[in-house]
């Protein structure tokens, strides 16, 4: 026997189905909504390889159809973070954007290429500040193909706080707390030696005044800054066909930096450094009224004079040379100084 259902119940469904339709309707519009793209830190095999920031991804822009759908238009080689979104009418560009950009973008990128330099944070380089603010400035930059990058546009403004003065060679001698900013040598040299082993084009680079022993001979980068008068810079160029990633870590100790990007199967080749004329630095000794008598401090090191030339060839993966560069630096001589407290009549 089939169960009636009573009159009564019936009758308040019938009202309540408006009611009931709109909810249902309000919860699938709301299951449409895009949802943000999760952030990505990318390290070898996919995993990270240094425990960093999060890059903070660009918010997806939601889709508002404007007619019959379009497909967005295919990055080759590329896998777009989940979540992505393409504009309403996506129109390719001839032209890359004006200047690099931070994404999340990574998808099928490798590491091609990466560099670590070891320090000892102190008063010629602001206590580490110099070196690390840099590299966090730097990190998560993404370079289209044929885009150039900057390191002395990328980590300004230089400004006391994040930086603070550091060491700079001034009239033949090293001056701990100098110039504002003093040290981030360290970072700029790390930034070129990755660069440079990931097989990309390097537009600009110059050698320090000595040569400064934590550095590949001959593969240090300085950079300086004389305002309007110009200065010395890294300056290098994706003349790969895809994006690259910068990825950039400062630690207590030590700074690293990355590039990330698709393997176009490029090969690179690093001569040994070719050395010439060495003159070898002497130490001398200063008195100095800033200790008690006899009482020695080893101001600096001495650095010997010499010339280096290394040489880079990168192929394509049909052994087409690409590049072949020669890097010569000159590195003047520094004689090593150390003050004795002044005896009385000294």
């Amino acid at each position: 026997r089939t169960p009636r259902v009573p009159t009564t119940f019936m009758k308040t469904v019938m009202r309540r189905a408006p009611l009931l339709v709109s909810l249902i309707l309000a919860a699938c519009a709301a299951s449409q909504l895009p949802s943000a793209a999760p952030s990505s830190s990318l390290g070898p095999g996919g995993t990270p390889s240094e425990p960093t920031a999060q890059i903070t991804p660009t918010p997806s822009v939601p889709h508002t159809p404007t007619g019959a759908p379009r497909a967005p238009t295919p990055v080759p080689l590329i896998t777009l973070p989940p979540g992505f979104q393409p504009s309403p009418d996506p129109i390719p560009s001839v032209t890359p954007p004006p200047g690099p950009v931070r994404s999340p973008i990574v998808g099928d990128m490798t590491l091609l290429g990466r560099w670590v330099t070891h320090f000892t944070a102190g008063p010629a380089n602001g206590n580490g500040a110099n070196i690390r603010v840099p590299a966090e400035r730097i990190d998560g930059t993404v370079l289209q193909p044929g885009q150039q990058f900057s390191f002395s546009a990328a980590v300004q403004p230089v400004t006391e706080p994040p930086y603070h003065l550091g060491g700079v060679l001034r009239n033949g001698r090293i001056v701990e707390d100098g110039v504002l900013g003093g040290g981030m040598c360290s970072a700029s040299t790390t930034l070129f030696n990755a660069a440079m082993r990931a097989g990309l084009r390097i537009a600009e680079r110059h050698p320090h005044a000595i040569y400064i022993s934590r550095y590949p001979v001959g593969l240090d980068a300085t950079v300086y800054s004389n305002g309007d008068r110009g200065g010395q810079d890294v300056v290098i160029v994706n003349d790969m066909p895809n994006p690259i990633l910068i990825r950039g870590y400062g630690r207590r100790s030590k700074v690293i930096f990355e590039i990330w990007g698709v393997n176009d199967g490029r090969t690179i080749n690093l001569s040994a450094p070719a050395i010439e004329g060495r003159t070898e630095a002497r130490m001398y000794m200063e008195y100095s009224d800033k200790f008690a008598p006899g009482v020695q401090h080893r101001l600096y090191d001495p650095y010997d004079a010499f010339s280096s030339v290394v040489s880079r060839t990168v192929r394509g993966a049909r052994g087409n040379v690409i590049h072949f560069d020669t890097f010569r630096s000159r590195y003047r001589m520094l004689h090593g100084i150390i003050e004795v407290g002044r005896y009385p009549g000294d």
